[in-house]
């Protein structure tokens, strides 16, 4: 493929996504990934849900011992999974 053409396509996908009917679906799967790299996959496995809405994450967790470092974590979560999104996408995030 050309160049040009991987310039027309990368578009293309760009304005897909933007588009407001696959934008949440696509910000809730790149949340849901990030999620999963902050935390590892040891801590991932006892992660029930991970719900965006709006601007807040609702993460359920199985374990109540991480669920509580969790908690007290919680500052730095935000800030570790803003930054593995790469812009500030969540404002807040509730641990249930």
């Amino acid at each position: 493929m050309k160049a040009g053409n991987d310039a027309i396509l990368k578009d293309i996908l760009k304005d897909f996504l933007e588009s407001p009917s696959i934008r949440p679906r696509y910000n809730q799967l790149r949340v849901s990934e990030a999620w999963n790299a902050v935390v590892g996959t040891t801590a991932a496995s006892y992660t029930k849900s991970v719900r965006l809405r709006d601007e807040e994450v609702t993460i359920e967790i199985e374990s109540a011992p991480l669920r509580q470092e969790f908690l007290f974590r919680k500052v730095e979560l935000l800030r570790l999974l803003n930054q593995k999104l790469g812009e500030e996408l969540v404002k807040t995030i509730e641990i249930l």
